[in-house]
């Protein structure tokens, strides 16, 4: 039995033997053939290349291309067939593609119907990546940034589009120049005397490409427009957590008249701001713009978005933080003080009328943004709630039934630390003064942390919101039906 167990053994190891053979042969094979592969391929010269992210564009490269001899692909580098085209004999490579790349050495493989050529370059591009890609605008759009809607996906009334990107000289008001830095700024088309108009009932969101912060940890940024500071600003959000870093409003925009105070004229003339990140040295960030209002003013003009500077900037208005933060280390499901008995305990006001006076007032449990009249406008935040039970959430709401109602007069629940909207809803079945009961559905949510902001953007008839009994949890199911179910207006 043992002899026979040897014999097979000995069958096995001589067959391992030879198939370890064979893989060795089939390997220094393939090793031949790439080293031929490589030998026969011819080698063009390298070369240099400058990227500029300031102001991005193709990069064309001399390949030697024969009258008849054809371009079949580029490989290596991820190159895609979208990223290259050949004219006239040269290899164009787009600027979208080189938007991908790192600094340092790189290496296409160009397979041409006669051969394939080994095209060496060498990427100059400093600090690339703790830059953002086209922050000045000089490609005259608004390549290297994303764009999208935000209310009903209604892309026609987007707020951030390539004809908003305007020269620097253009006079936007009483011979008043952007006073941008470059040929292009980001501003508004007021020629004919109605546009502005138009350009404030826009709304959008537009986010940079993303960096690494680096430098000193300053970054800088030019500003104009945005009157109410709550519903337009920037911000500067974690790319791997979505977590809103700081977010900051044009807080020198003012409506003094040109004629009577010239030097402190701030409207979309644009305004140097300089902001310390340097607690979030080595994070990759980016740069988001929001423009959630409608009315006079609520636009946003903006230049020279800088992301890198070794040294702290000389110049430019120092920059607050004006984003929602909230110290609670225990949330509970409960709102507190959600059925308003304690007047506006538990809530942070912030008006947006010129006189800056409070706009929301609670009587006898109903809050209202009459203190001004239809005139006031302004936005009460709550404390946080956790989303909890079944998930949902209900409130009373009347009044707010203006024109735009469903834009300038609505409820919105954010979520703590990224503060994304997670749904907003309006008064749509609105009737007077009779308060209408709401039931919210956030049971996609349960867990989070939320908190409430009511908006009054208006200043029509009837442009005043009232809210009373808010309900932030349910163990079970409350009965409603879909009159009573709030739409969310955010998709």
């Amino acid at each position: 039995m043992k002899k026979f167990a040897i014999i097979i053994l000995a069958i096995m190891l001589s067959f391992v033997a030879v198939s370890c053979e064979q893989s060795v042969a089939e390997t220094k094979d393939s090793e031949s053939a790439a080293v031929t592969i490589k030998k026969d391929a011819e080698e063009l010269k390298p070369v240099k290349v400058v990227f500029d992210l300031k102001k991005p564009s193709d990069i064309v490269f001399d390949i030697g291309l024969e009258e008849d001899e054809e371009l079949i692909c580029l490989e290596g580098e991820n190159v895609a067939d979208g990223d290259y085209i050949v004219s006239d004999g040269k290899l164009f490579v787009k600027r979208e593609y080189w938007t991908t790349l790192k600094g340092g050495e790189h290496v296409f493989k160009v397979v041409t119907t006669k051969n394939e050529k080994k095209l060496s370059f060498d990427i100059d591009a400093e600090n690339k990546d703790n830059n953002i890609v086209n922050g000045g605008f000089e490609t005259g759009d608004l390549f290297g940034w994303t764009a999208y809607t935000i209310f009903k996906g209604e892309d026609d009334i987007l707020s951030f589009v390539d004809e908003g990107v305007k020269e620097n000289d253009t006079f936007f008001t009483f011979e008043v120049p952007y006073g941008g830095k470059g040929k292009y700024v980001y501003g508004f088309d007021d020629r004919d005397g109605d546009n502005k108009d138009k350009w404030n009932e826009r709304m959008g969101v537009m986010r940079s490409s993303t960096f690494v912060l680096g430098g000193c940890g300053f970054v800088s940024f030019m500003l104009g427009g945005g009157k109410n500071g709550q519903l337009c600003y920037l911000s500067v959000r974690d790319a791997e957590t979505d977590e809103e870093i700081a977010r900051y409003k044009n807080e020198k925009f003012n409506s003094t008249s040109y004629i009577l105070d010239e030097e402190n004229y701030y409207e979309a003339n644009l305004v140097s701001y300089k902001a310390d990140l340097s607690a979030h040295l080595g994070k990759k960030l980016y740069f988001e713009f929001v423009d959630l209002g409608g009315r006079d003013w609520d636009l946003l003009t903006f230049d020279e978005i800088v992301s890198y500077h070794k040294t702290e900037p000389e110049t430019g208005v120092l920059a607050k933080d004006i984003k929602p933060t909230f110290t609670d280390s225990y949330v509970p499901n409960v709102l507190y003080n959600g059925d308003l008995s304690k007047g506006l305990e538990g809530y942070s006001e912030f008006s947006a009328s010129s006189s800056n006076e409070s706009v929301f007032t609670v009587a006898n449990g109903v809050l209202k943004s009459d203190a001004q009249g239809d005139e006031g406008r302004g936005t009460l935040r709550s404390s946080l709630f956790r989303v909890d039970g079944s998930g949902i959430i209900s409130m009373n709401v009347g009044a707010a039934q203006g024109k735009r109602f469903d834009k300038d007069t609505f409820i919105s629940i954010r979520e703590r630390n990224t503060n994304r909207e997670l749904f907003r809803f309006a008064n749509r079945n609105h009737d007077g003064n009779t308060m209408i009961r709401y039931y919210v559905d956030l049971s996609e949510h349960i867990g989070k942390q939320c908190y409430i902001e009511i908006v009054d953007n208006a200043a029509g008839s009837y442009d005043v919101i009232f809210v009373s009994d808010i309900i932030t949890y349910y163990a079970s199911m409350p009965v409603y039906g879909l009159d009573n179910a709030a739409v969310n207006l955010v998709y």
